[in-house]
């Protein structure tokens, strides 16, 4: 996130966006938003989403119950 932090400081234009993996969910994140702020807030509500759907995954997986957790 920071790159875009400092393009949109620079007032460097972003034209194409690309990536894999975790760069590929930021890079639709910019995308969607365009403001730094915003693009961190929504980053932060899905990763706790990921970690709960994670731990139900591992729980389910492994028949745990949710005090193991």
């Amino acid at each position: 996130m920071m790159v875009f932090h400092f393009f949109q400081e620079a007032g460097i234009p972003i034209d194409m966006v690309g990536g894999v993996s975790i760069g590929a969910l930021m890079g639709a994140l910019w995308c969607a938003e365009k403001n730094v702020t915003t693009m961190t807030q929504k980053a932060r509500e899905w990763s706790k989403v990921c970690s709960v759907s994670f731990c139900l995954c591992v729980a389910l997986l492994f028949n745990l119950k949710k005090a193991e957790i």
